[in-house]
């Protein structure tokens, strides 16, 4: 039985093209049938040519939350899709270079490191997420109000045990799907994603809806009784 993946990639600085185009063809050389979603900000030549050389791609335009915004309305396709996918590599550009470079690496810096993913998630049944080890944060407290709500409301975890999870900072990581595809199931996400601010935000300013995804990404593998693992 073959291995079925998907990637997800949000182009918001569509100037990056140029380093995630390697990783994307490594992807579909060594996954040919992978599911492959992108999202980007605004119409360009970049997104038709594209549209031109990725036939079997499927592309989304979204005006909220960057790149949170584009992955809840990429995961919502994914969840009509048929066969589901095992494993979601999850992508963004990243503006800081440091960052992208690291959080990108881990989970796919060369075939091997892909296939050590892969098949960690195949030998240990435990593992739901893997990301850098060094964006592996402990849930911090700057979106209380939204995280609780969101989380209590939308997923009946007790806002007293969200500070005990944790996640991926920079939402660039590898995710079984089965976990995302229980959570999700008769749930809206193009409303969660309507929720979102518009423009690019910081978190320091106040509590947001985009960040407060970021986390929670990350509790409902933990909520799923899942590891995140850094590598």
């Amino acid at each position: 039985m073959s291995f079925t993946i998907a990637v997800t990639l949000h182009l918001g600085y569509q100037n990056l093209w140029g380093f995630f185009e390697p990783y994307i063809n490594m992807f579909l050389n060594h996954y040919p049938n992978a599911y492959l979603l992108f999202s980007y900000q605004q119409d360009s030549p970049l997104i038709k040519e594209l549209r031109q050389r990725y036939k079997r791609a499927s592309f989304f335009l979204v005006k909220k939350g960057n790149d949170i915004g584009g992955q809840l309305i990429m995961f919502n396709h994914l969840m009509k899709v048929k066969p589901q996918p095992e494993v979601v590599f999850v992508l963004h550009t990243k503006g800081d270079d440091k960052w992208r470079n690291n959080l990108v690496n881990s989970i796919a810096g060369s075939e091997k490191i892909m296939n050590s993913v892969i098949n960690l998630f195949q030998r240990n049944p435990h593992v739901g997420m893997i990301g850098w080890y060094k964006n592996h944060y402990r849930m911090d407290t700057f979106n209380r109000g939204i995280l609780e709500e969101i989380c209590e409301r939308e997923f009946g975890i007790d806002k007293r045990k969200i500070y005990s999870f944790s996640f991926i900072a920079g939402t660039i990581f590898a995710v079984r799907w089965s976990i995302y595809k229980k959570a999700f199931t008769g749930k809206d996400l193009v409303e969660y994603y309507n929720q979102l601010e518009l423009g690019y935000i910081k978190n320091h300013l106040r509590p947001t809806y985009t960040h407060s995804w970021e986390r929670i990404f990350g509790i409902l593998v933990e909520e799923a009784g899942y590891k995140i693992v850094g590598i």
